[in-house]
């Protein structure tokens, strides 16, 4: 029995008001190559907060941004 969680990056979005940059995550969860769950979630970040762990893509797009301030 094999269990695999795969995490995908579905957008990231960008709030001007709050000043903060967030990503949408879809989490699937396979056991031995069935999908039996899939969930979504947001994580939002503002310009203090650590952003290292998550991709260089939404890194990039963060960073720019916030240079904009």
């Amino acid at each position: 029995m094999a269990i695999e969680r795969i995490e995908d990056i579905d957008s990231i979005i960008i709030r001007p008001l709050g000043k903060v940059v967030g990503i949408t995550k879809t989490v699937t969860t396979k056991d031995n190559g069935v999908e039996v769950s899939q969930n979504s979630y947001n994580t939002y970040y503002s310009q203090e907060d650590d952003i290292s762990t998550e991709s260089t893509q939404f890194q990039d797009i963060a960073n720019y941004f916030w240079s904009t301030l």
